[in-house]
């Protein structure tokens, strides 16, 4: 279920073919036809999401004041559909219903293109934090640490990674119920605790953090 998954705004249903078609092509596993297809999709995903970035609307339009109504929030100058869909209860059925929606969409290419915009600062974070958890995928996790104690982990996650005693960063993270702020909990654990046994080295830290200022 993606509900569960570490990174459940990368891994969408509606982006499935966008994430593993790709791949698919690669290990010759999709056909010309297929491909063809994926082509036009992403082109189509990308030309209405350049044309929602590019169209602006009067602040008098019926668009606009429709979005005022849903969303609660004024609109006093012109702007952008991309803008109007990053509002709060506006969705791209109400383009649609104002003819302002792309003809050459489906319904899930339009989910697709709604979705990336209106949750796009938080895609990027998950898209960074996916990429720093992956160069400290082999940071190995002490033998012998107690998990039980480290109160800033979740109690769920305490308990699955006390049961399954993890080698590395990599394998914790795929724990079922260990969460990306659990694993990053567990790095700054992990950081604390050899600052603590290295006292030396971590007062030369600041001894030359102090020369520089």
């Amino acid at each position: 279920l993606t509900s569960r998954s570490e990174h459940r705004l990368l891994l969408r249903s509606d982006n499935a073919d966008m994430r593993l078609t790709a791949i698919g092509r690669e290990i010759g596993l999709v056909g010309d036809d297929r491909w063809q297809m994926f082509v036009e999709k992403s082109e189509r995903v990308k030309a209405e999401s350049e044309r929602l970035q590019n169209t602006r609307i009067a602040p008098t339009d019926p668009l606009a004041v429709a979005a005022m109504e849903l969303s609660g929030h004024n609109v006093s100058q012109h702007v952008t559909l991309e803008h109007l869909l990053r509002r709060p209860k506006i969705s791209y059925e109400l383009l649609d219903a104002h003819d302002l929606g792309s003809k050459d969409l489906d319904k899930i290419e339009k989910e697709t293109v709604e979705i990336n915009i209106k949750y796009d600062g938080f895609i990027k974070r998950a898209a960074h934090q996916m990429k720093q958890m992956s160069s400290k995928e082999h940071k190995e996790i002490p033998q012998g640490i107690d998990y039980a104690s480290i109160n800033i982990i979740s109690m769920e996650a305490r308990e699955k990674l006390a049961k399954f005693q993890p080698r590395t960063i990599g394998q914790a993270a795929r724990i079922g119920g260990v969460n990306p702020s659990d694993i990053q909990a567990l790095l700054l654990h992990m950081e604390v605790s050899k600052r603590k046994k290295d006292p030396k080295k971590a007062g030369a830290k600041k001894k030359n953090k102090a020369v520089v200022q």
